[in-house]
């Protein structure tokens, strides 16, 4: 049976830590198993398989293939793109393989591993960056320091947003190895490698986001046969985003948690943080705005798969701005903590905006790729490109995701408000009793969502068949 081409074995990687992922993220909404997931290793875990291997994997596999195509030239090395898919993997599993298991010892078994697998950690740790710093090599040498005179005006709008996550996303694996090896204690406040995966502007906003932003700058008019409105203004979008990216990311890393709000001492952090949450603010509004322009004319029944992906990830990306800034003032902070109204928001931001984001890029992109494969080998290429996946599998996929997506998110906010409401009034007892339905929903939306990815796994397994014959 042939090989897969590299970039979509990195895609099939990618769904299945996707599958794996969604199936622990459904095990750990039952209410009898999270005593023992709660802000636990066996989290942490879950967490490397969906930031690493599904989102990262993915960006990796698009990357290594779009942008020499972008450019009309071949990768730097597709051996340093082999050693690259490898090291992550190994990575991956491992990493994440051994804090599930850590995680399980000590809230199961209430015992601890022993000490020597801490090393065991830190060597998969160094695959997952020299994957990094491999990736990084390759793109640079593929795309250059800087791109001189596009083809397209979105292809370099487009490579510089890329560059700059790429490079962001090495800053936040440097700090995450300094923080692992002890060494920030007198530097930063409270930091473990798990929070600034999950919490860090440098990886959230720097390497997932303007990522993400970066490629729909290029795929967006491309499904929709259109142009970005304001080249200038997307310009404008980019540094304010990368201000909002540093001054936040800055502030946080020594320690720096609320905007100057009702609460908040006035001093140089706080300053810093606010004024990048702002620029932040105004670079997301900034490209909801550019993309909606961008689609406006579109009659929605001219919509692709991808396109509708695309605008309901859009919506919850914007949802998720808003939320953040409540949450970064001292009153949203007080109110939300230790609550599930913080797993909402962050499930909103990787589910809501990054995931569907990718599912419908997939969509397109799977087949848009087999396109360029077929061409290099003078292959036939198929009439219509849908014939690569199931269109009504994919148009329920996408129903089933989004409605899972709110559903879910709106089950975990419910419960922390009422969490937060009732503690506050001192019936810290009933809470359990009131929370119930909430925790129903979100169960049951979780279900909705599974099922939604199950199918969008399904379809993509078919494009690979296909890619196969």
């Amino acid at each position: 049976m042939p090989k897969l081409a590299l970039h979509f074995r990195f895609f099939q990687m990618a769904v299945i830590y996707f599958i794996i992922g969604g199936l622990l993220g459904l095990t750990f909404s039952i209410p009898q198993v999270q005593p023992f997931t709660h802000k636990s290793m066996i989290a942490s875990g879950h967490i490397i398989l969906v930031f690493f291997g599904w989102v990262t994997l993915t960006i990796m596999g698009a990357m290594s293939k779009m942008v020499p195509t972008m450019l009309g030239k071949d990768l730097y090395s597709q051996e340093w793109a082999e050693i690259t898919f490898w090291l992550m993997n190994i990575g991956i599993l491992g990493y994440a393989g051994l804090l599930i298991l850590e995680g399980i010892a000590e809230r199961v078994y209430h015992m601890l591993l022993p000490a020597f697998l801490a090393n065991v950690n830190l060597v998969f740790v160094s695959f997952i960056v020299v994957g990094a710093f491999s990736f990084a090599y390759n793109f640079y040498k593929t795309a250059g320091a800087k791109t001189a005179k596009p083809l397209e005006p979105s292809i370099g709008l487009t490579l510089k947003f890329y560059r700059m996550s790429i490079a962001y996303l090495l800053v936040s694996l440097v700090i995450a190895v300094i923080t692992i090896l002890g060494y920030t204690e007198n530097i930063f406040f409270g930091l473990s490698f798990a929070s600034v995966l999950w919490v860090a502007p440098f990886t959230t906003l720097g390497w997932m986001t303007l990522t993400i932003m970066g490629a729909m700058y290029h795929l967006l008019p491309m499904f929709t046969i259109s142009k970005i409105p304001s080249l200038k203004l997307a310009g404008f979008q980019f540094y304010a985003l990368n201000i909002g990216i540093v001054f936040t990311g800055v502030a946080g890393l020594f320690g720096a948690k609320r905007i100057i709000f009702e609460g908040v001492e006035v001093t140089l952090l706080s300053l810093l943080q606010t004024i990048g949450v702002v620029f932040a603010g105004i670079g997301t509004f900034l490209f909801v705005y550019i993309m909606a322009w961008t689609v406006v004319t579109r009659k929605r029944k001219d919509l692709n798969v991808s396109m509708r992906f695309y605008l309901i990830a859009l919506v919850y990306f914007t949802i998720t701005g808003l939320f953040g800034v409540i949450l970064k003032t001292q009153p949203g902070y007080e109110f939300s903590e230790n609550t599930n109204i913080i797993l909402g928001h962050g499930l909103l931001s990787v589910i809501g905006f990054a995931s569907l984001t990718i599912m419908g890029s997939m969509y397109s992109i799977i087949p848009m790729l087999a396109v360029v494969d077929l061409h290099e080998k003078k292959k036939k290429v198929p009439e219509v490109l849908t014939e690569m996946y199931n269109e009504k599998l994919a148009r329920l996929s996408f129903w089933l995701a989004t409605i899972g997506v709110a559903g879910y998110i709106i089950g975990l906010v419910g419960d922390g408000y009422v969490t937060a409401t009732l503690t506050q009034q001192g019936a810290s007892a009933a809470v359990e009793a009131a929370v119930f339905p909430f925790t129903l929903l979100s169960i049951l939306f979780v279900l909705i969502l599974e099922a939604g990815v199950f199918l969008f796994a399904l379809n993509i397994q078919k494009m690979y068949g296909w890619l196969k014959d």
